[in-house]
């Protein structure tokens, strides 16, 4: 029996050694396995030297039944032991190295995780991410609390706040604050406590991320917001946020400057400073913004002044979306005086355009005015010889003078056309435009209807420098023609009064006079406004005017230094505003006189074998001069051009007593002509012959002496009446010098 018991423990214990044997090949600690192996391998020899040993033995019983039988329990023990550990090493192997999965994650987490008892607030855990940030090791933070770390709390202030969550009123408590690290530097941080478990002991979990970063993007945002609100806020831009029901949300304080208003009154108002006029279109960019964001609307309106004047404002809007809400930000600015400065170059560009278009047409004019008058002079002067020459009463008579008062209406009206195309031709003069409005109005009053109106302003003792008779034609033709807009009734305003010298900017002196001539007609509609002063232009029909009154004005007025500008709308009548330069001081009178066009009355000069040299290179105009001048006892040598009557003159020195020339021939002009003679014949008066006469012409007629300009077309009388005196000025300078 005892033999028997030792032979199954011995085997037992074997067993045992194998199966230690077997699992410590597959376990990862393969050493405690070896060792275990090894200790059950001694045993099970021991029991079996043991075995040996009962075997030999006499009876065959060599110790205790009692003993083998604990001896054997053991065995049996050890081996369900090893059988028990290593079916369960393979989950106690996972789950081990799951553990130590998460610590890693844990420990290598971004955010800083700390766990600290709740009854001593000990540190019991810190990743390594909170040591790296605190600089502490392990060990430091093993003695350390949160106190510690959040220098602004106390220990009862942390207690209380952590206490809600050990009483379960808070799952967590969220805050920011910051934390002290080992060197004393500090940065802000965002914590997250909440309750965990930790080696079966209740602890506090904090979960504490750095949030160096976003305070130091949140600080750089406000710099930037500070920023550009300063440069908002100083900016000559003005911005104005709208809600989408046009209130205001805000306004710069360029808003109060340009239209001097306190900003923060506007707040929480509509935008009810816009012209009325103005106001849909304003209200319709608003309504494009909220349903197009994309787009970006320009527009340009005009908004109130606290004084009570409208400002231009020009202004781009677009969409903002801010939390959620959406707003229109309109940025403006004021261009008031922009928009007059523009208005004023326009205006300028204007004037220069009808300056060059009506210098365009004088010089056009200029050019043909000879041509033209050379055929009027001959049809003038047929037609009164035939007049003269004929029965009265006679048909021949009657066509005569019909041809003669056609060729009169003719002449007038190629004077119309010079008179803005002559440049500065008269001689200036110290010009007295009171006397010559009150005359014009005194003529007005007794030939316009008793149903007229006539209110007048007329500032005395007003003195301009020019010539006395175009400026008369002025002020006659512009209220003639506001009498013609008016017909038989209405109010004709006539003023005259000085310019102040702020308004007196276009002119070429600081001070000046405005004339104003206002009527309550039918105006002038704003298709034709461009062109009312161009020549030949005219809303009238054929019979009633040739489109020269108001092209003469302008020519005038700018010819006088002055501007000219009106105001007028379809049905509301016209204001023509003139400026002209104010005379200060008198300007010296010129030494000799030039007389141009025709005189006052005809004087008739009979000089019997008097001899005139007749330079005229037109056959019919020559052969009806040099008849004339012969019919009145005056000797004619004629030439056809200029260089023949030089010739003339050198082969005959002495013969000839006046030089009657015309001005535009081939070769050598009147004026060239005359020119040079001077050196040879000083003494010899002349007459020039013109049908356009400017200022060079007129100043080099002066230069030579010569008085007496003959303007085509001219009759019999104006022509001995013109010789005449170029005679009689000759012979008084004679007796003058003797």
């Amino acid at each position: 029996m005892h033999t028997t018991l030792l032979t199954i423990s011995t085997a037992v214990q074997f067993v045992a050694a194998s199966f230690a044997w077997r699992f410590g090949r597959r376990a990862e600690r393969r050493g405690v396995w070896s060792f275990l192996t090894l200790a059950l391998l001694l045993m099970g020899v021991r029991r079996l030297v043991a075995l040996v040993g009962s075997i030999r033995a006499e009876d065959g019983s060599s110790g205790s039944l009692l003993s083998e039988f604990v001896a054997l329990a053991i065995s049996a023990l050890m081996i369900v032991g090893v059988l028990r550990v290593g079916r369960d090493l393979p989950a106690a192997l996972q789950a081990l190295g799951a553990q130590s999965s998460l610590g890693q994650v844990l420990d290598n987490s971004l955010a800083e995780i700390y766990l600290f008892e709740t009854s001593t607030l000990r540190f019991c855990y810190v990743n390594r991410g909170g040591r790296s940030n605190l600089g502490y090791s392990m060990e430091e933070m093993a003695g350390l609390s949160p106190i510690d770390l959040k220098p602004e709390f106390d220990e009862p202030t942390f207690r209380k706040m952590i206490s809600l969550l050990l009483i379960g009123k808070r799952e967590r408590i969220e805050f920011e604050t910051v934390h002290q690290r080992k060197d004393g530097s500090t940065y802000p941080v965002q914590i997250d406590l909440q309750l965990s478990r930790y080696n079966d002991r209740p602890v506090v979990m904090a979960v504490v991320l750095d949030v160096t970063k976003r305070h130091e993007a949140l600080s750089a945002l406000r710099d930037s917001e500070e920023h550009f609100r300063t440069v908002i806020e100083n900016s000559s831009d003005a911005v104005s946020v709208l809600d989408e029901d046009g209130t205001i949300a805000y306004e710069s304080p360029a808003v109060g400057r340009i239209l001097g208003y306190d900003v923060t009154e506007n707040v929480g108002r509509t935008w009810n400073l816009i012209h009325p006029d103005d106001l849909d279109a304003v209200t319709e960019a608003v309504r494009q913004i909220f349903a197009e964001p994309d787009q970006r609307p320009h527009l340009t309106f005009r908004a109130r002044h606290s004084d009570g004047s409208w400002r231009i404002i020009d202004a781009v809007a677009s969409l903002r979306v801010l939390d959620g809400q959406r707003q229109a930000v309109v940025n403006h600015r004021d261009v008031t005086e922009q928009e007059a400065t523009r208005r004023r170059q326009e205006e300028a560009e204007a004037r220069l355009h009808r300056s060059q278009k009506l210098e365009t047409i004088g010089t056009l004019a200029g050019g043909i005015a000879h041509d033209f008058n050379n055929l009027l002079t001959p049809i003038l002067w047929s037609a009164e010889l035939w007049n003269e020459s004929g029965d009265e009463g006679t048909d021949g008579v009657r066509y005569a003078r019909e041809v003669l008062s056609a060729a009169i209406r003719a002449r007038e009206l190629v004077r119309q056309i010079l008179s803005f195309a002559r440049d500065s031709d008269y001689e200036a003069t110290a010009v007295d435009l009171s006397d010559i409005v009150s005359e014009t109005i005194d003529l007005l009053t007794n030939t316009t209807p008793t149903s007229m109106n006539i209110e007048q302003r007329i500032e005395v003792g007003l003195t301009v420098l020019g010539n006395a008779a175009q400026l008369h034609q002025v002020v006659l033709n512009l209220c003639t023609n506001a009498q013609h807009a008016m017909g038989v009734d209405g109010t004709l305003s006539i003023e005259l009064s000085t310019l102040a010298e702020n308004e007196a900017h276009s002119l070429t002196t600081p001070h000046g006079v405005r004339l104003t001539v206002r009527d309550n007609g039918h105006g002038i509609d704003e298709t034709f406004a461009s062109r009312i002063f161009e020549p030949f232009f005219t809303t009238k029909s054929v019979d009633e005017g040739t489109g020269l009154g108001l092209a003469v004005v302008y020519g005038i007025v700018e010819d006088h230094g002055g501007t000219i500008e009106f105001e007028s709308a379809a049905g509301e009548g016209a204001t023509f505003t003139v400026l002209l330069p104010l005379l200060e001081e008198l300007p010296s009178m010129l030494e000799h006189e030039v007389a141009v066009g025709l005189g006052d009355a005809a004087r008739p000069n009979n000089r019997v074998g008097t001899t005139v040299l007749l330079v005229e290179d037109e056959p019919s105009i020559r052969s009806l001069l040099a008849e004339t001048l012969r019919s009145n006892g005056w000797e004619v040598v004629t030439c056809s051009q200029g260089q023949e009557a030089l010739e003339t003159l050198r082969s005959e020195p002495h013969r000839f007593d006046l030089l009657l020339t015309d001005q535009t021939m081939p070769g050598v002009t009147g004026v060239e002509l005359i020119e040079s003679i001077q050196t040879t014949h000083a003494d010899l008066p002349a007459v020039l012959m013109t049908g356009y006469s400017d200022t060079a012409l007129v100043e080099r007629l002066r230069k030579c002496d010569v008085r007496i300009v003959l303007a085509k077309p001219f009759q019999p009388d104006d022509l001995m009446r013109s010789v005449g005196d170029a005679l009689d000025s000759k012979s008084i300078d004679k007796s003058q010098e003797q």
